[in-house]
């Protein structure tokens, strides 16, 4: 029966599109009834390539596109177009009334607009209704900046063979965090959140992506830039890749050409009980292999405590990474308008550490309606209360204590709350305030609230 279907809408193909309620319709002349059915097997056509159809989108969900060959032609007139080109990609909709004025396409602006915002192909510029960037047609000159060099986060991608359209994806994604839209060029971007400052740029003949970070948070915007990444790299079929860190020695520390090592090399050594490995930059310091990764993630404290043998120390930052491997430290989901509300914790140094609380995008997994979002906040506030009281005398503990609450609140605040991993964060905070026993009971009793309270939500 599905072959009928197909061949039906692939004898329809010179009308380019028809309803979703038009294609329900063959699929029931064609003997497929239930209406679960026929979805399916929309979606089974789609994933064959003889159709186009987005389910979980609410404008193109109406609509097949049975002539992929007519949707991409319409794209490649927005991209090929003079005036958008000579724009350095700009457009609006009045130029797509233009643009798209052929009677094919006259009834379909609106759906291969949002097509091309699908595909990654543009973005809506923010704090605007109708203007948008093409940013494969941005300038190919780096816009003049200043950059502060010090104490930077460094991160580096080397590809195998590097395909085209890697970092205009990534500009797309993250169009909401660009600071001013003079900080984006064809081959990169400049990027804040919450005082931390990215530049990402894409080193093509060199097959190179680099990452520079500075500012307040640099860790929570390295984590979100690798997660988008991760994604994007996951896209290609076996694309093969390196990820590198930088050296950390007297030499190459806070220089903007370090040498650097591949993550895999050190995880190897991790795995080998090696404490060392040597910078390949004159003259050739040894480098503490714990620091090079510390450097990057901050490892949790007690992986790296010092009453830890070497050997006790690999093994547990060796299946800390394989746990943050598996399971991100967040899964952040960010939405153009998205209002986050703030809970703050103070580190030893005084600075914040910005908790994201917003809780309202949670949809499966945990319940957490408005009276769990207040007796959340209130434990936040009872726990923070009593580290600022102690932070003095226990500094890394303290730090350790708002790192895992800044975790836990994050996840909380992602759409897809996930039990496991909210249990491994509240027993690893639940360790690090054992190291407050005796100096500052009450800290031990507001993680034990927390804890209580994180296991009812994930019993519910």
């Amino acid at each position: 029966m599905w072959v009928k279907v197909r061949k039906e809408l692939e004898k329809n193909q010179h009308l380019n599109f028809i309803t979703l309620e038009k294609c329900l319709d063959i699929c029931r002349e064609n003997g497929i009834i239930a209406l679960k059915d026929k979805l399916q097997l929309i979606e089974y056509l789609h994933d064959l390539g003889v159709c186009l159809h987005f389910k979980m989108d609410p404008l193109l969900n109406k609509t097949v596109i049975l002539n992929t060959k007519w949707a991409t032609k319409a794209v490649y007139k927005v991209l090929d177009n003079q005036t958008v080109a000579k724009n350095k990609g700009r457009f609006n909709k009045a130029d797509l009334i233009s643009i798209w004025s052929e009677e094919k396409y006259i009834h379909m602006h609106d759906e291969l607009l949002q097509l091309m915002l699908k595909f990654q192909l543009c973005y809506r510029i923010p704090g605007t209704d109708n203007n948008y960037i093409a940013p494969q047609l941005l300038t190919e000159n780096q816009p003049d900046y200043e950059w502060d060099d010090n104490e930077n986060i460094i991160l580096l991608y080397n590809y195998d063979f590097m395909p085209k359209g890697i970092i205009t994806r990534f500009i797309v994604i993250m169009h909401s965090f660009i600071v001013n839209q003079d900080k984006v060029w064809k081959s990169g971007v400049i990027i804040e959140k919450d005082g931390a400052f990215a530049e990402v740029i894409e080193y093509y003949g060199k097959r190179e992506i680099k990452l520079r970070i500075r500012g307040n948070n640099k860790r929570n915007l390295l984590t979100i830039i690798t997660h988008e990444f991760d994604k994007i790299h996951g896209s290609f079929h076996e694309l093969k890749l390196s990820q590198m860190i930088p050296c950390n020695c007297s030499s190459c520390k806070n220089t903007q050409n370090p040498h650097f090592f591949l993550f895999d090399k050190i995880k190897e050594f991790l795995s080998e009980g090696e404490p060392q490995i040597q910078c390949q930059k004159k003259p050739y310091n040894m480098v503490n292999v714990v620091s090079l990764i510390d450097d990057i993630w901050r490892i949790p404290r007690q992986y790296i405590q010092q009453t830890l043998t070497s050997a006790e120390k690999s093994a547990r930052i060796r299946e800390w990474i394989r746990i943050k491997s598996e399971l991100p430290i967040t899964e952040f989901h960010y939405h153009e308008g998205e209002k986050m509300g703030d809970v703050n914790i103070k580190n030893v140094k005084g600075s914040n550490i910005i908790l994201n609380s917003s809780l309202d995008e949670v949809q499966q997994n945990i319940e957490f309606g408005e009276n769990n979002r207040k007796e959340f906040l209130e434990l936040m506030q009872e726990l923070n209360n009593e580290i600022k009281r102690i932070s003095d005398n226990q500094p890394d503990d303290a730090e350790q204590i708002s790192y895992y609450t800044e975790e836990i609140t994050n996840e909380l605040s992602s759409q897809k709350p996930r039990k496991r991993w909210l249990s491994t964060l509240t027993e690893n905070l639940r360790k690090t305030a054992d190291a407050f026993n005796k100096t500052a009971p009450a800290v031990v009793l507001a993680v034990e609230k927390i804890s209580d309270y994180i296991g009812r939500l994930i019993s519910s």
